[in-house]
């Protein structure tokens, strides 16, 4: 079931280039969703484990905040 869903949004990641490109929003959030899609199915299905892109340090609240205040 988490091998569909990992596909599915797999297909999904070129969209997501597409509409952030056209609405002009950072590419951080498309770094961080790959990055955990990734690490869900590198790591065993477990987002926890530890990865060079750890989505709970660079967190999408803080890059918002911070493409905001630039």
């Amino acid at each position: 079931m988490l091998n569909i869903l990992i596909s599915i949004s797999s297909l999904f990641f070129p969209f997501l280039i597409i509409l952030f490109w056209l609405t002009n929003v950072e590419f951080h959030f498309l770094i961080d969703y790959w990055s955990f899609v990734w690490r869900l199915y590198r790591f065993n299905f477990s987002p926890f484990q530890p990865s060079p892109f750890n989505l709970f340090t660079f967190t999408w609240v803080g890059k918002v905040g911070y493409g905001w205040l630039k």
